[in-house]
């Protein structure tokens, strides 16, 4: 990503970050190329996430370290961002049109 940045190139860090610490190494990075860091917190209700990551994993088509018996252990040492944190919270549960939108929105984008 450092590289990219390097050349003036936007990307995104998909992962967990489930770490305050983490979320802020990636800032850090981001502000010595320029660039704007944007965390956003994907959340949905347990049920749904648990159900998405064994559809995943059974059907073997994710990249995803997510597998169902981590799900409890992730959860468990997830350090929820304070409310001062510059974040973004988006519930997946929902449409993703708003969530696309409430992003690109805060980036200054728009919605084709």
């Amino acid at each position: 990503a450092a590289c990219l940045l390097a050349d003036g190139v936007s990307v995104v860090l998909d992962g967990v970050y489930s770490r305050g610490v983490w979320r802020q190494a990636a800032r850090e990075a981001a502000a010595r190329y320029g660039a704007e860091a944007l965390a956003v917190v994907c959340a949905c209700p347990d049920d749904m996430a648990l159900e998405r990551i064994c559809s995943r994993y059974a059907a073997g088509q994710s990249l995803s370290d997510a597998r169902p018996e981590l799900f409890a252990r992730q959860k468990e040492h997830f350090e929820t961002p304070p409310p001062d944190d510059d974040c973004i919270w988006i519930d997946t549960g929902a449409a993703h049109a708003a969530g696309v939108a409430e992003v690109l929105a805060r980036l200054g984008l728009t919605w084709p």
